[in-house]
């Protein structure tokens, strides 16, 4: 927040770079409260805290993966929105509806399961069992060679891993919660190890350099894996890419041989 903070107001940026220091900035304070609600200050465990990454890493974990689920969610219908915008009712279904369906399934028999009622999870097995038929058949409905449809639904089907892949692939949320106040505490603890008069001479300039690198990695990690997740898990699923290759008018040229001439 501080280095944001300053480089918007001292620093003369130029519009894209502004851009991004703001984001930065922006960003700067929910990663405070977060860590508020970790109860947790680069590294130093603080007497208040809704949830502790390092005895509660179960319950970040489901977290993770409830973001991931409302994440690929959205995707979904956004994919669904674009496919009926085309009237391409196929892949409306194929695409989007029925994995749509089966996550709805999920979620049911998950509620079922916690909330011992058997009837949610007959409902989520019965609706599992229509969703995962319907991305089957309708490529054979809506294929001249039966055959080939049916292989390209029971392909479709195949999918399935895929979106175990992408779920377990928000996990890496959890890994980050936990991996930045884990490595911070690990170098407080190098700090009180040192002898005294080490510690509170050269061992002060140590922990404020080892704090700065560890939020260096924070950063970076966060930044890297979320964007992966937009990109991958995310875009992956209704975003597809268009436009032409750019073919300019003329090549330039920074440099220009010249060859003699020989007059006749």
């Amino acid at each position: 927040m501080l280095g944001t903070f300053i480089a918007l107001k001292v620093m003369d940026l130029r519009k894209g770079a502004k851009r991004f220091v703001t984001f930065g900035h922006i960003l700067s304070y929910p990663t405070m409260l977060v860590g508020l609600a970790y109860g947790s200050a680069f590294g130093v465990t603080l007497p208040f805290g809704i949830l502790n990454p390092t005895e509660d890493a179960l319950t970040l974990m489901i977290i993770s993966l409830v973001i991931g689920y409302v994440h690929i969610f959205v995707a979904l219908c956004l994919n669904i929105r674009l496919q009926v915008s085309r009237k391409d009712w196929s892949s409306a279904y194929n695409d989007g509806i029925g994995w749509l369906s089966l996550m709805i399934a999920l979620a049911i028999g998950i509620a079922g399961m916690l909330l011992s009622v058997p009837v949610l999870v007959t409902v989520a097995t019965w609706l599992a069992i229509i969703a995962a038929a319907g991305i089957i058949l309708i490529p054979i409905f809506t294929s001249d060679n039966k055959a080939v449809g049916g292989v390209v639904g029971l392909y479709n089907l195949y999918g399935v891993s895929s979106y175990v892949g992408d779920f377990v692939s928000y996990t890496r949320l959890m890994a980050l919660g936990i991996a930045g106040g884990a490595i911070g505490m690990s170098f407080n603890i190098l700090f009180t190890i040192l002898p005294t008069p080490v510690r509170f001479t050269a061992g002060i300039v140590l922990i404020i350099v080892l704090q700065l690198f560890n939020m260096f990695l924070s950063l970076l990690s966060a930044y890297v894996h979320s964007m992966r997740l937009i990109f991958v898990e995310f875009f992956g699923k209704f975003y597809e890419g268009g436009g032409r290759a750019f073919k300019p008018i003329r090549t330039l040229q920074e440099f220009v041989s010249l060859k003699d001439v020989k007059e006749n």
